[in-house]
């Protein structure tokens, strides 16, 4: 007895035959690898876009269209994709020249973590996000948030450019901003650092190194570590007094 035959994709096979599961999968392949082209010439034409908006300078032009590439690129790919950061990036840019980054913190903040996760913290998108992020921050007044990003920046000057005076200026914010959020136990090891580094650029007998080794002292005795106190002050000749020490 024959058995009767059937179409699969108009392909006349017999049933259950393997050449139908074939077909099958090859159809699946091909509308599957159309759909991923169209994609990617969509994502191109909008990055196309995006820069021509940017040369420009209009800025909520090209939030709109990165809103679109950030969601095409994330869905053809994935959002630690460097390319998808890259669209990111692109909007934190445009939040910022827009006037706008205050109400997208939360996605500047976002993509400054994945570009730093992903491309590492010394990467042109990751500096360029941290930029953004630390000046949100610090208009916003969230001092405390904003300490990681000092010490990277520090991280990063060390090991690229090694320019010694903007480390001591970043020292110096490091110390201001533990100090005004109360981390007095760690103030210490960046005053020790400041003076350091001061006396190496600018010489013991500079004013500004004066200053630092006077704020050093001042910290001794108010935690009331008079030895402490009175060796540094010695060594440094400081005319200085503790009056908590008599």
């Amino acid at each position: 007895m024959l058995l009767s035959s059937q179409c699969c994709f108009g392909i006349t096979v017999l049933p259950k035959t393997p050449i139908c599961l074939v077909a099958m999968l090859i159809y699946g392949l091909s509308t599957s690898t159309m759909a991923d082209n169209s994609q990617d010439k969509k994502l191109h034409r909008l990055s196309l876009k995006m820069e021509k908006a940017a040369q420009k300078g209009r800025w909520q032009r090209v939030i709109s269209l990165g809103q679109s590439a950030q969601m095409t690129c994330e869905a053809l790919r994935s959002k630690r994709d460097p390319g998808c950061i890259s669209i990111r990036v692109r909007q934190a840019i445009a939040y910022y020249r827009s006037g706008n980054a205050a109400e997208h913190i939360a996605d500047i903040a976002q993509t400054y973590h994945l570009s730093q996760s992903v491309l590492g913290i010394d990467h042109f998108s990751t500096e360029r996000t941290r930029d953004i992020y630390h000046q949100m921050l610090m208009d916003g007044e969230q001092y405390e948030a904003v300490i990681p990003l000092v010490i990277e920046y520090i991280e990063v000057e060390r090991s690229k450019n090694n320019d010694q005076f903007k480390i001591l200026d970043r020292l110096i914010q490091l110390y201001a901003l533990y100090h005004v959020t109360a981390q007095y136990d760690r103030e210490e090891s960046v005053l020790n650092q400041m003076l350091e580094l001061s006396e190496k650029l600018l010489g013991a007998e500079d004013k500004y190194s004066i200053r630092i080794a006077i704020r050093l002292a001042v910290k001794y005795c108010s935690e009331k570590r008079y030895h402490d106190f009175f060796d540094f002050a010695e060594r440094r000749k400081l005319d200085l007094t503790c009056p908590s020490s008599r």
